[in-house]
């Protein structure tokens, strides 16, 4: 719900920060479930067109930064991708390649953390996760909880802190 609040509502938010998220007007096909095995991603020409039509003329895409496991087993990568490359087909911007890259890792689980900025103010972000399923890293213990990852509530609050909405 973050991607479509954001295509839809840009104008009243900040930033966003979709955690396992979809595309926006992606289709439930997209999601892992015990009666879909395999995840149907639509295109990305189609999730462009959709999000260029809710924007309009003059609507505003914020700054966003996708939040993602390599190894979820209920929401792909490729939801993540989907989401970075559209983002950046609206924006303009190339996300083929990130102008700035962090890495790092804590036992088994691995991150990077990489900027797409456009005039000087990252607009893209991905923090990709390797070594943690479906959930939240960096918590307490529990279900869906990965407590020995990175903190992404840190990597969010940050993103968001350098987000501001002017008044």
């Amino acid at each position: 719900m973050a991607v479509a609040m954001l295509v839809a509502h840009g104008d009243k938010v900040a930033s966003g920060a979709p955690v396992a998220g979809l595309p926006y007007a992606e289709s439930p096909s997209a999601v892992k479930t015990p009666l879909n095995y395999f995840p149907v991603h639509r295109d990305l020409q189609s999730i462009v067109g959709a999000m260029r039509q809710s924007l309009g003329q003059g609507g505003r895409l914020p700054p966003i930064q996708i939040i993602q496991s390599a190894d979820d087993e209920t929401v792909d990568k490729q939801a993540a991708d989907n989401i970075r490359d559209s983002w950046g087909q609206c924006l303009g911007l190339d996300t083929r390649y990130p102008l700035f890259i962090d890495a790092g890792g804590s036992g088994s689980i691995r991150w990077r953390h990489e900027r797409y900025p456009a005039d000087g103010v990252s607009r893209i972000e991905t923090l990709f996760l390797s070594g943690v399923g479906h959930g939240w890293s960096g918590g307490q213990p529990g279900e869906f909880s990965y407590p020995e990852g990175p903190d992404i509530a840190g990597f969010i609050w940050s993103f968001f802190q350098s987000h501001g909405l002017e008044a």
